[in-house]
């Protein structure tokens, strides 16, 4: 299977329950709260998408994380929007 016939969301598994299962050690975070606070996750950067950008989606990027476990240090890209506080929660 090439990474082309993968059409997963980046960021979001195909199992129910999980939010992100690392490509390389199989680690899966059941919740984006505890992806966030695993101290084995590092934030590298973020990487936009322009035709997502021009198409109107606000948050058109991937968030790039370090999967920062021994023998692991595997890059991984999450959608921005996966991150998103919905509006009711922000008041």
């Amino acid at each position: 299977m090439t990474p082309r016939d993968n059409k997963k969301k980046v960021g979001h598994t195909a199992q129910p329950g999980v939010f992100k299962e690392c490509t390389m050690c199989g680690k899966k975070w059941s919740t984006k709260d505890e992806f966030l606070g695993d101290k084995e996750i590092r934030l590298n950067g973020y990487q936009w998408n322009r035709n997502k950008l021009r198409s109107g989606e606000e948050l058109a990027g991937l968030l790039i994380f370090t999967h920062a476990k021994a023998e692991c240090y595997t890059t991984l890209g999450v959608e921005a929007r996966s991150f998103k506080v919905p509006s009711r929660a922000r008041q």
